[in-house]
């Protein structure tokens, strides 16, 4: 019965999508009100938590990137709880990802992105201050992978994981002496990140959800539970995201 469920709401969220894709030349607003009106309330209805780490969130759902069928429906309602615990002045963020979803009013680093406040490569940053939390959300898989995107130009380039090695070091530095690291990943889009992660272990603490249904439904696991992840596949964007947490407190203990 309950793959049943699973189906309808897939054909329902796949129905929604084709309505809203035959009004995209449409005004903003009008597609904003279909979107809400369709997708919104088929999505809802099953799943409104996840759980992660013992704690229930509820499913994020927005129209910019119609986070309803990808990752973002899991990773922004994680990370905003962490930021909403501290002062904005004392939090950075790697990637400019949440100021399209709440007003924020924190420091963002992102080179190619002209509405974060800093526009630097992250392996340049160097600032005055240190931060109590600095986050990422999916962004480090982008660092010396395909920047190139970003600038015009198309092509990968899969040497990325000593610059990446250098930006969490950068990251690292910035925080003060209790601060904290959050990032959040997509297995399978980059190898060399997936290695860091899971065979270097460059980042400790690191746990795993996976989504298990077209409906977009996620649930935690552990990394022994992580076979063969592929990026897009089966489903748009991310099977598996890996959230890592660093506290400058552990690294004083090794």
């Amino acid at each position: 019965m309950l793959r049943d469920h699973t189906s309808r709401e897939a054909h329902g969220i796949r129905f929604a999508e084709r309505i809203i894709a035959l009004l995209k030349n449409g005004p903003p607003f009008v597609l904003y009100t279909i979107r809400k009106l369709l997708v919104f309330p088929i999505v809802s209805k099953r799943q409104w938590e996840f759980t992660f780490n013992g704690r229930k969130y509820r499913y994020f759902y927005h129209t910019h990137n119609e986070t309803w069928r990808n990752e973002r429906t899991v990773e922004i309602p994680i990370v905003w709880a962490e930021v909403q615990k501290h002062d904005a002045k004392r939090v950075l963020e790697f990637g400019n990802v949440l100021s399209y979803y709440f007003p924020v009013h924190h420091c963002v680093v992102d080179k190619y992105d002209r509405q974060a406040g800093l526009n630097v490569d992250i392996q340049d940053l160097r600032l005055p201050k240190k931060y109590d939390l600095i986050v990422s959300i999916s962004t480090m898989e982008h660092v010396g992978f395909n920047e190139g995107k970003y600038a015009g130009r198309y092509q990968l380039t899969p040497h990325s994981a000593e610059k990446i090695k250098r930006a969490l070091d950068v990251l690292k530095d910035h925080l003060s002496p209790h601060g904290k690291l959050i990032i959040t990943a997509p297995l399978g889009y980059n190898p060399e990140l997936d290695d860091l992660l899971r065979k270097d272990r460059v980042l400790t603490g690191a746990k795993y959800l996976k989504r298990i249904s077209r409906s977009n439904k996620w649930i935690e696991v552990c990394e022994g539970e992580i076979k063969n992840v592929e990026y897009g596949t089966p489903y748009t964007g991310a099977r598996v995201v890996a959230l890592c947490f660093f506290e400058q407190e552990s690294r004083k203990d090794h």
